[in-house]
């Protein structure tokens, strides 16, 4: 759960959300491409389907890639790429992506955009 605080104090919680410039089209591809099922979609007894961590790393380049000035080679000089997860242990794990963890996300992005037609 993620949760935003505007100045007066008003605050929202959110499974997904962007903020800054251009943040209605993020928001737009958020809508319309993060999955996750809802308990009126699922049978009594399973388990929510919860993205992978590549699954979310993609969708986050998808959205940079919308929302920021610059595309490609540009972009992907501008992003840093970090990730926090629970381990087998409880432990929060932090993981900063290096340049080319960060350079094969945005490939794969690029790669599966182009293949979809998208520009």
């Amino acid at each position: 759960q993620l949760y935003q605080s505007d100045p007066s104090g008003n605050y929202s919680g959110w499974k997904a959300t962007v903020i800054g410039a251009n943040n209605q089209a993020g928001k737009s591809i958020l809508k319309t491409e993060y999955q996750k099922d809802s308990s009126e979609d699922m049978a009594e007894g399973d388990e929510p389907v919860v993205p992978t961590v590549e699954e979310c790393l993609k969708l986050a380049v998808k959205v940079l890639n919308k929302t920021m000035d610059g595309t490609g080679a540009a972009a992907a000089e501008k992003m840093e790429l970090f990730t926090m997860r629970l381990d087998e242990n409880k432990q929060c794990v932090h993981h900063i992506l290096t340049k080319d963890e960060a350079q094969a996300v945005l490939e794969q992005v690029e790669a599966e955009s182009a293949a979809a037609g998208d520009s």
